[in-house]
């Protein structure tokens, strides 16, 4: 899972994998930077946090659909 705008994550990342032989294949992460959560309310946590937990969840959420289908 890796961001669009930090391909540079995913080179680090994929250096290491590749140095172990470990196949793997990148998912572009939803950004919580760009999502929009004006109707999501009455929240313990802020707004950043919210965008950026529901972003981590909906990518989760893309990957098990791909995954069992």
């Amino acid at each position: 899972m890796n961001l669009d705008r930090r391909p540079d994550r995913f080179d680090k990342v994929s250096k290491e994998l590749k140095k172990h032989n470990i196949k793997y294949t990148r998912v572009a992460a939803i950004d919580g930077k760009t999502l929009n959560l004006e109707h999501i309310s009455g929240s313990l946590i802020s707004y950043s946090d919210k965008a950026f937990v529901l972003a981590v969840g909906l990518t989760l959420m893309e990957i098990f659909k791909d995954a069992l289908s």
